[in-house]
This record gives C-alpha cells, structure tokens and sequence, in this order.
C-alpha cells in the first residue's frame, strides 16, 4: 500500500500526543516543504504548538503571528483567531492582527463573497516510497529551520480577492467583532475528551476552528449512536444555550480539537454587546434551523430547492411563550403548525382527565389531523417552553395536498398513526384506571 501524506500526518500526530515533539516536528518540517503555496496554515499552526511545547518563546511568538497573518489572507481566519488567542496568552500585542481580522470579515466587508480559494493541502496524496521521517539534525537547528521556514511569509503565495465569511463573527459589525474576539475562550481538546454531555444545562455553545468531534446520543438502554460528525466552522450547542434546556445530545473530540467557546457568563457580563451578539446567534440558529428543515422535513421533499424557499415564503414565523395554547381540542382546525424551536405537550381530554399524548420538538409539525379529516380539532397543543412556530394557513395548505398526492398521502398515513398511538394511549390509561379502582377495593378487605 503506498504511503500517502495522511499517514505520515497521522505519525506526526501520534508523536505530538506522546510527547516526542523533536520527532513530530522533524514530519511537520517535512510536510511544509511540500505543502503548495497558501495551503500551508495548518502544518505552521502545528509547528507553533510543537515549538510552543518545546518551550521555544521567541520562535513560538513568530510563527503564530505568521498564522495570524496567512490565515487572515487564504481563507482560514479560524486558525488565524486561535494563534491571536494564544498570543493573548503570551501577552504579546493582538490589536493590529484583531483589527485587520475585523477589517477582512466583519460584517460589510467587501473582501467576502464567493470566489476561488486556496485548495488546502491533498494529504491524500502519495509519497516517496522509504522517504526517511527521521534526519540527522540538531534540535537546535530543526528549531531554527522551522521558525525561518513556518514564520516568514510564503513569497509565491497567491491570495483570493473573495473570502469566505467566518460563521457568526462575520454577522458581527467591525466594533462588535473586535470585542467577541477578545471575550471568546480558547479552548484545547485531546482526543476523547467530552466537551459537553447529553443533559447538561448548557452554559456555553461553540465554533470549531480546527479538528473534528463526534455528536453522539444514549439510548434508554445506554447504546451509543453516532448522530454526526462535525469539522472546522461548524457551530454546536447554541441551542441549549438560547433556550436554556438540557443537553440533547454528547460532544466528543476525534483528534486534537481547537474550540473557541462562547461562555454564557462571559457574556453577560459584556453587557453592551450582547444585544449585538444575541440579535447575530439568533439570526445565525434561525437560518440553520430553516436548512435543515427544508432539507428534512417530508413536507418540503416534493420539491426543489426553489420551489422549497418558495413554500417557505407562505408560512408565517410566531413566537409562543410557555403555557400558551396553540390549539384548542374541539375547534375548528387553522391551519399546520411547523415547530422551528422550541416543544409543545399534546394533550387530549379523557373524561375528567388530562392525558399527554406526545411532545413534539423542532422538526415536528401538527394541526393536519383535523385539516386533514375535516374535522375539528382532536387534542390541545400547549408550549412547553417557549417556541417559534411557522404556521400555513388551512387554504393553503388544502390547495398544497390537493395539488401534490405524495404530500397528501404523507399527511394522511401521519393522521392514522397518530389516531392509532391516541387510541392505544387512551385503552392503555383506561385499563391503568381499572386496575387502580380494583387495587383500592381489595385493599378494603
């Protein structure tokens, strides 16, 4: 099998965790000898660390301001914000790298768009078979050589005149983003590590600026399913920060990870840019929301991308407050009900009792039973907590099922199986009742 330069990435790697960081940084120097031009702010980020390990301060402090520098240029402002976070740490002076970081991709820069950009370095790519990982050379020297090399500017280096945005930061206006840059944490994740865990209170949520993490969940009976993984510029656990509920799911770090976290104390404190800060995440979760619904939910699979945004444009957007009462079990049916954020209990009424048929959560929808049988409504739907609701009036949505049979036979199987988990609910509590009622006769005698 031929050797590639992901596994000689990989020895690297495994040199750095177990601490042979001369040896690490022998592969590094390697590999940035061969990486193209601009495509190289990894393998300098990881020769700053190595160098930041060895306990090198002079030639740790010139390569993560080289970082700083092209990362800024080629695309990669993430890994340019974790060398300006570690330079804060050295106390070196970030304000020039900070400004021109919120000159770059602030809100209303010009420089962001859509355009070419730098290929990043193909560790797929094959090697010399039986090329030494190891040379002769002083540590001294590897030092010396790697600072020259990982901290000077790349002279035949080509930079894109469109960048892309930073997720969040770059809804941030220029004033704004300089004072988050300063108030997000670093934070530095070993393989394995749990960076949150499924029923936590979410305190923080974060931004991955290099590496990748596993989001898993636990079933009743504690098997692990993978949900996702997630890799550079990927944001998680905002929601339950918003809605201040429990972790739905566990983070786990594959690889060496750097997070930059955005702590809910923290925050709070900087009073002035939290509105500015809230307005930008509110925004951010809002459009990610409608992706994945649009991309998910069987009521946008009839259509294209267009005719999806279309539909979209026929819903109304409505913040409910918890207990609110969405619909009322015996009226007239309004219209569907979409859940973007937020859950709701059904609840239906069983003689003198108040059953919890279901708890629906974002994704979900309801409403189509009563549209659907032209009948009034079925249960009361109240929210839990409080929820953003996208509503399509009844008219339009009986034109939608009219026009789209896959769409109606969807909403019809949804009505029969949920009349059926009712049924069965309600026979279920019914014979719970009975039992009780015998329970308290015996107990008589």
């Amino acid at each position: 099998m031929a050797r590639t330069l992901r596994t000689v990435f990989d020895e690297a790697n495994r040199r750095f965790a177990q601490r042979d960081y001369v040896g690490a940084l022998k592969i590094y120097r390697m590999m940035l000898e061969s990486a193209p031009a601009g495509a190289d702010v990894d393998i300098r980020l990881r020769i700053a660390d190595t160098l930041l390990a060895l306990g090198e301060e002079a030639g740790t402090r010139r390569v993560y301001a080289a970082v700083a520098t092209q990362g800024i240029r080629v695309g990669q402002p993430l890994y340019s914000l974790v060398a300006i976070k570690i330079l804060e740490q050295c106390k070196v002076d970030v304000g020039p790298a900070v400004e021109a970081l919120a000159e770059t991709y602030a809100e209303g820069s010009e420089r962001i768009g859509k355009g070419a950009r730098v290929a990043p370095l193909d560790l797929d790519q094959e090697i010399v078979e039986g090329a030494p990982l190891d040379f002769d050379i002083t540590p001294q020297a590897l030092v010396e050589s790697c600072v020259q090399a990982a901290g000077s500017a790349d002279p035949a280096a080509r930079y894109p005149e469109k960048l892309p945005p930073i997720p969040l930061f770059s809804l941030l206006a220029p004033e704004t983003f300089m004072d988050v840059i300063r108030l997000v944490q670093l934070r530095r994740c070993g393989d394995g590590t749990f960076v949150i865990r499924e029923g936590e209170i979410g305190e923080s949520f974060f931004v991955i600026a290099r590496g990748q993490v596993r989001v898993i969940q636990h079933d009743v009976l504690g098997k692990e399913r993978e949900l996702a993984r997630l890799g550079d510029g990927s944001v998680f656990g905002e929601m339950a920060l918003i809605s201040n509920s429990p972790r739905t799911a566990t983070v786990v770090a594959l690889g060496q990870v750097d997070l930059l976290e955005f702590n809910r104390e923290v925050l709070t404190a900087a009073s002035e840019q939290i509105i500015d800060i809230a307005t930008a995440l509110d925004r951010f979760t809002r459009d990610r929301l409608v992706q994945n619904i649009l991309a998910t939910s069987p009521l946008f699979k009839p259509f294209d991308r267009n005719q999806r945004l279309e539909l979209l444009k026929r819903f109304s957007a409505h913040e409910v407050t918890p207990g609110t009462v969405i619909v009322k079990e015996g009226q007239e049916g309004k219209g569907l009900y979409l859940i973007l954020t937020g859950e709701v209990d059904v609840t239906k009424i069983d003689g003198r009792e108040k059953v919890l048929l279901a708890t629906l959560r974002a994704g979900d929808c309801f409403g189509e039973i009563s549209l659907i049988k032209k009948s009034p409504t079925t249960a009361t739907v109240t929210a839990a907590r409080h929820t953003t609701v996208l509503f399509l009036p009844r008219d339009a949505f009986l034109r939608l099922v009219t026009a789209l049979p896959e769409l109606a036979n969807y909403f019809r199987e949804l009505t029969e199986e949920r009349l059926m988990d009712t049924r069965l609910l309600l026979d279920r509590s019914t014979v719970e009742d009975e039992e009780n009622s015998l329970a308290d006769i015996r107990h008589l005698f």
